[in-house]
């Protein structure tokens, strides 16, 4: 007795109807996935954020920054001798201590606790993850010993590369025009132990210094590029949104960037009271590594960067 098979029509009928449960089923297990990337990419910076606390209690009150005393934003994206296990070598310059957003971060890796995948934001296409490799010779044998994610001076290991994350400048930045009429000392906000707690201390990469954004104008890529990129109404590029860090260790997702304490964007500075000169009152995107001006302004201007992605 023969057994019946499909018809024709029985099987373009069986397709169709696959096809359209996969038009129905991918939207949304893309949206899941989304979504649980974004709690993956919370549960990092809330890890880093504990792990500042923890610094900060164990250096007086002071949070990551590298290179000491003195040391000021690199103007090239790395640091002197990155893998140097003695401190003063690895970011001596000619005048002064030159330091990178990457290293502030890589101090939670050399005092424990913190790994290299922590600085990964999944939905982050740009970045990956931090390895010792034999196109690599380091002068330490363990991550905790070096001082920040490889060096710039080495094609394709710029330390930016391998971190996800944008951190409130850490930097005393000296204003130029200090001792002129109206002039003060300094334009730069450090955080510190009494620093309230809603103020941002992390987010997703800034767009400002993103490959992903260059060339494009700034004015149309106000969030971070880490959880994708759309188009908006009025034909604006922009990413989708950011997770961010605050002081009392709260993180949250937010769609627009104008979350500071003073409704500011967490990725521009803006100008404090009593200066003539320095950022726009609006705000201003960095302009760069050693941008004189790019510094937060005061205890309500948020100013969240990482050093450049591309070489």
């Amino acid at each position: 007795m023969c057994k019946k098979g499909f018809t024709l029509i029985e099987l373009l009928v069986v397709i169709a109807i696959i096809a359209l449960l996969m038009g129905i089923l991918m939207p949304a297990l893309n949206k899941a996935r989304t979504f649980a990337y974004r709690l993956a990419c919370s549960s990092n910076l809330r890890g880093l954020g504990t792990a500042m606390e923890l610094y900060a209690a164990e250096h007086q009150d002071s949070y990551p920054r590298s290179g000491g005393p003195g040391s000021f934003w690199s103007s090239d994206v790395t640091i002197s001798n990155w893998d140097n296990p003695v401190e003063s070598t690895a970011f001596a310059t000619g005048g002064g201590a030159e330091a990178t957003i990457t290293s502030c971060w890589y101090l939670l890796i050399r005092t424990g606790g913190v790994t290299v995948d922590q600085f990964l934001c999944k939905s982050d296409q740009s970045v990956e993850e931090f390895k010792f490799i034999a196109e690599m010779p380091m002068m330490v044998q363990k991550m905790e010993q070096a001082w920040d994610f490889g060096s710039a001076n080495r094609p394709g290991f710029v330390p930016a590369n391998y971190v996800s994350y944008a951190y409130q400048i850490p930097f005393d930045v000296t204003n130029p025009h200090a001792g002129l009429p109206g002039e003060l000392p300094y334009i730069s906000y450090l955080i510190t132990a009494n620093t309230g707690s809603k103020y941002p201390v992390a987010a997703d990469r800034s767009p400002f210094l993103d490959e992903l954004a260059q060339g494009k104008p700034l004015a149309d890529i106000p969030n971070s590029m880490n959880h994708g990129t759309d188009w908006t109404d009025d034909g604006k590029f922009t990413g989708i949104g950011q997770n961010v860090l605050f002081k009392g260790g709260n993180v949250g997702w937010h769609e627009t960037p104008q979350i500071g304490m003073g409704r500011d964007n967490i990725y521009t500075y803006g100008k404090a009271a009593g200066y003539t000169t320095g950022g726009d009152p609006v705000g201003t995107p960095p302009a760069g590594q050693g941008d004189i001006s790019a510094a937060p302004q005061g205890d309500t201007d948020g100013l969240l960067v990482l050093d450049e992605n591309w070489e």
